[in-house]
């Protein structure tokens, strides 16, 4: 008999290369996975769980934009996830259970600062947009005279539909960004 910690199997079902947005299953505990506890360290009390188990804001949502962004974001940007985990959380805890694309392109607060555009807060509010079946171009007229960031959004949804592969750093965007001032 062996006495110790058990390690729990995730069994995925078939559902790993599939599209997060098309997919009607979805990870309800993808933020208890080791490499999730171990980017949200310091980061986990600001993702208003306590709120989304009392019914407030969009909990499915939430979890899938993590997915959606654990896949953007490279391994050694870990603190570019959880930041945008947690203006994923943000966003979501501010959304009806089932919004609509509309409520999610205008749930863009955060986005912008005094300072410029969030890169964080940028690519969290696309993975929300995206999965409320948001198109490029509604979030796109939202920012008729940034090329950078149209550009950043833009590559923003070609990552999360799947047809390119690339993960990104802070400083790729930031070129991205920069080449359009």
């Amino acid at each position: 008999m062996k006495l110790g910690r058990m390690l729990q199997k995730t069994h995925k079902h078939g559902f790993e290369g599939r599209n997060i947005r098309d997919s009607s299953w979805f990870d309800d505990r993808i933020l208890e996975s080791s490499y999730m506890k171990h980017v949200m360290k310091g980061y986990r009390k600001q993702c208003h769980m306590r709120d989304f188990h009392k019914g407030i804001g969009s909990e499915e949502t939430f979890l899938r934009s993590v997915a959606v962004l654990q896949r953007f974001w490279t391994r050694d940007s870990k603190t570019a996830l959880a930041q945008s985990v947690v203006e994923s959380s943000d966003i979501c805890v501010n959304l009806p259970y089932h919004a609509g694309y509309r409520q999610a392109a205008e749930a863009n607060f955060g986005v912008i600062g005094l300072d410029g555009v969030h890169l964080t807060a940028l690519v969290a509010w696309a993975a929300v947009c995206w999965l409320s079946q948001c198109e490029y171009w509604d979030c796109a007229r939202l920012f008729p005279h940034e090329k950078g960031v149209q550009n950043v959004l833009n590559k923003c949804f070609v990552n999360f539909d799947m047809i390119d592969q690339t993960r990104y750093t802070i400083s790729d965007l930031q070129k991205i960004m920069d080449e359009y001032k």
